[in-house]
């Protein structure tokens, strides 16, 4: 195969031919840009998109279409593969559970998973009784056996899971204090 179709099929995280191995560059640089975005406040996703927009636009001037297509399909691999990897770990659910037992699932919750937990005043809609509510949120590794265990206090308890998109203060983006 010609060296500019293989160029087209390599993730145009590279800005100009090299001689060195092109594989090795794309795997330097999504660090790199982690790094900078920690220091700046640049989105990753943001950068490298606006990146791989340049390469492609820059494309339409030495290749053909079809090529520039096969590298338009590769960026949005790319993209979708790199925002996995650079969110892997950092996924949250909001753990909401409303139970009697809510005391017990608190302290299982604070002291065996080592995850915060925010109690809210509840009302029950049906018998109008004053209950609380147990608010979490925790990474998805921790939601199952965290599960497991709210089953195995109270069986009847009311567990609402949601994703988080972001979350920040003490705890998550503010360092935890021994209180």
């Amino acid at each position: 195969p010609s060296q500019s179709f293989l160029a087209s099929l390599l993730p145009p995280l590279t800005l100009y031919k090299t001689q060195t191995p092109h594989l090795q560059t794309g795997l330097i640089m999504p660090p790199l840009f982690t790094m900078r975005n920690k220091k700046l406040g640049f989105p990753v996703h943001i950068v490298l998109n606006c990146i791989d927009l340049s390469i492609l636009v820059l494309q339409f001037t030495f290749n053909d279409t079809t090529h520039v297509i096969y590298g338009i399909m590769i960026v949005m691999i790319t993209a979708v593969v790199l925002n996995k990897t650079l969110t892997q770990g950092t996924s949250l659910v909001q753990l909401t559970v409303i139970s009697d037992e809510y005391e017990t699932i608190k302290e299982s919750i604070l002291h065996e998973f080592d995850a915060g937990v925010t109690l809210l005043a509840s009302e029950k809609g049906y018998t109008k009784e004053n209950s609380k509510l147990i608010l979490s949120v925790l990474p998805y590794r921790k939601l199952p056996s965290i599960k497991a265990k709210i089953h195995e206090i109270d069986p009847y308890a009311f567990v609402i899971v949601s994703h988080v998109e972001e979350v920040g203060g003490k705890g998550f983006t503010l360092e935890k204090r021994n209180a």
